[in-house]
């Protein structure tokens, strides 16, 4: 008969655990001989992290005799860190550069999707080495030592790094990693590794947002390709408001007491509006010098009964704001508010004009005017709060718009009918439940408000602090933004002499403004690719039908749909417009697989190509025409 311990001494020799910490005792054994390059080193220590990762996961009996199995394995794995910290530091000045760009890529790293963040004295050798092991998303703070590869984001401050991560065009980024050559300070490293994250976190709102809004995105941009060779970009306006003190007026609830003060001194300062705010201001006899407008969305409501002609300045629009909006009467001045999604958009032009931006238009609006250096930035009705229950100011666009809060949640009705016919409302006259969050109020106390809005407020409190402006909060109500300082919009004396009209005019004229050619040989080339895609898409769904027969030809289809997945990668738009139905389409794929589901499945998705191709082809069309109409009405 067997005796209790026999039977636990064979159970202990059949366990995992037991393996795993043979695996390791290996490993250190093999790091106490130390003849492998470093690169093999890395191999080593990513099995023993995953070792080490599945002993975390086992449920280990609570016995005397596992607890001392699990104090051997933790003080094994602690020597083997111990040992490849030191080695890595001994070998640091005598690696080559390949050697040193293996060292730096973590271990279980997707090369293609997540980016590595490069800080210190960098030699250009070791960035082009990084890129030869595939590592496609590299990001490089200050100024390598060489010329760097294509491709390679170079920024000049830690908090360039937020926008660099964010700038990536296709998958958004899940991790990022930050790797130091050289003496780097723990305040520069935390100031760059907080700065990585928020551009990992803006990535993936970026890609909630496609999901959400990327066929209109699309079809927006392709009717905007015209007008953004008739229209200037951002970038004529330059630095020519340095020193020009500006008020950014968001449309919150407490706007509408700051109305009367604002008018006073309207002329003396420059005015830059959210397209939400306009209606309040243009009652109050207020004329914006500016505004702003990038949701993809049908906005034009927000200009209803404005003025816009009389603008001094114009109107700053997103590359794919409904196209109505590139109709309205006045200056027009065009960026993307998205620059990895909307960077196919500006192809011709040799330059991608961006404003950086925490996610909204209160964010876009700061973001600018930090880099037009104006002086004071003064923030009105950036209430990022419900102040009395409302969401908006009275006198502006969704002026009824009002907060009904229950049981931790809240919800949102009385909105303009605009607002309830947007693409994504579809007519809905309340909103859905929205989390309850509550910030610290701007007189003290609390405030309720929302995820987006508190986002919204923290971005502005930490680019605040990262930057040396004067930034005054002057809403006198919501939400306090931590880092900028609260005054009452009556301090702000503005400046006499201050000429927008004048200054845009001279602007423009100075710039080249009308890109025609251009866009219309980037169009006709774009004809051409989608006509070979369609081509392509067509012979993949005969061959279809004859591989669902006869299986032999599966072969010929796999090399059909890969030539078809290349020509597609040249047009990013079509994987853009068609997110939300892949992720549909890649659900059912995993239902209960067979050889002619799949064959089915690749036959849909073909003729969802054609169904682009064809839906594009005739918007970009219409495009040629308008550039050629253009043309022939130019002296």
């Amino acid at each position: 008969m067997t005796s209790p311990e026999r039977s636990q001494s064979r159970a202990r020799e059949t366990t995992p655990l037991d393996a795993v910490l043979r695996s390791i005792h290996g490993i250190e054994q093999w790091l106490d001989a130390r003849t492998a390059p470093i690169g093999e080193l890395r191999q080593h220590f990513a099995v023993l992290r995953s070792t080490t990762d599945k002993v975390n996961e086992q449920r280990v009996p609570n016995h005397p005799a596992n607890v001392g199995y699990m104090l051997q394995l933790g003080a094994m794995a602690w020597r083997c860190r111990e040992k490849l910290a030191r080695m890595r530091a001994e070998t640091l000045a005598s690696e080559s550069s390949d050697a040193q760009a293996i060292r730096l890529a973590p271990p279980q790293w997707d090369v293609s999707r997540d980016p590595i963040v490069l800080l210190g004295q960098i030699p250009i050798e070791v960035v082009s080495a990084l890129r030869r092991t595939g590592q496609e998303r590299i990001v490089v703070v200050g100024d390598p030592r060489g010329s760097a590869p294509p491709h390679v984001r170079v920024v000049e401050t830690y908090t360039d790094i937020r926008d660099a991560v964010t700038s990536f065009p296709g998958e958004a980024p899940e991790r990022v990693t930050i790797r130091a050559l050289g003496e780097v300070s723990a305040a520069g490293l935390g100031a760059a590794t907080a700065a990585a994250q928020e551009g990992i976190d803006t990535a993936r709102v970026y890609a909630n947002t496609v999901h959400l809004f990327g066929e209109t995105w699309v079809r927006h941009g392709m009717k905007n390709l015209p007008a953004l060779a008739l229209h200037p970009s951002v970038s004529v306006l330059g630095k020519a408001f340095v020193g020009w003190p500006i008020v950014l007026v968001a449309p919150g609830p407490s706007l509408a007491k700051q109305l009367p003060t604002l008018a006073q001194i309207q002329g003396r300062v420059v005015i830059l509006a959210a397209s939400h705010s306009l209606k309040a201001l243009s009652r109050a006899g207020i004329v914006a010098d500016f505004a702003m407008a990038l949701d993809p969305e049908d906005l034009r409501y927000h200009f209803d009964g404005v003025p816009t002609v009389l603008m001094p300045g114009g109107l700053l629009l997103g590359a794919t704001v409904n196209p109505g909006c590139y109709s309205l009467p006045g200056n027009i001045f065009h960026f993307a508010a998205n620059p990895g999604i909307e960077g196919w958009l500006y192809e011709a032009f040799g330059e991608l004009p961006t404003i950086r931006t925490g996610g909204s238009v209160a964010t876009s609006m700061l973001a600018l005017a930090l880099s037009w250096q104006c002086d004071p930035i003064v923030l009105i009705g950036h209430d990022l709060g419900f102040t009395g229950g409302r969401v908006y100011a009275r006198g502006g666009a969704d002026e009824g718009a009002t907060v009904v809060e229950s049981g931790g949640a809240l919800r949102i009705s009385g909105y303009d009918s605009g607002y309830a016919a947007m693409e994504s409302i579809a007519g809905a006259l309340e909103s859905p439940a929205i989390p309850l969050v509550k910030a610290p109020g701007y007189y003290g106390g609390q405030v309720t408000t929302c995820h987006a809005f508190n986002s919204f407020r923290q971005w502005i409190g930490r680019t605040a602090q990262e930057s040396n402006a004067r930034i005054w909060n002057c809403t006198e109500g919501g939400a306090h933004i931590d880092g900028v300082e609260q005054r009452a919009l009556s301090y702000v004396e503005g400046c006499d002499g201050l000429d927008v009209a004048g200054t845009v005019a001279a602007l423009v004229a100075q710039s080249r403004t009308c890109q025609i050619r251009a866009q219309s040989e980037y169009i006709a080339g774009l004809l051409r690719a989608l006509r070979a895609t369609r081509e392509r898409a067509t012979d993949a769904i005969r061959e279809s039908y004859r591989a669902e027969r006869d299986h032999s030809r599966s072969g010929r289809l796999g090399k059909l749909g890969q030539r078809l997945e290349r020509e597609i990668a040249a047009l990013p738009f079509i994987v853009l417009a068609n997110l939300r139905w892949i992720k549909a389409a890649d659900k059912q794929l995993f239902e209960g697989m067979t050889w002619t589901h799949a064959i089915k499945q690749a036959r849909t998705s073909y003729s969802r190509i054609i169904e682009l191709c064809d839906l594009f082809v005739g918007e970009l069309h219409n495009g040629l025409r308008t550039l050629e109409e253009a043309t022939r009405q130019r002296p």
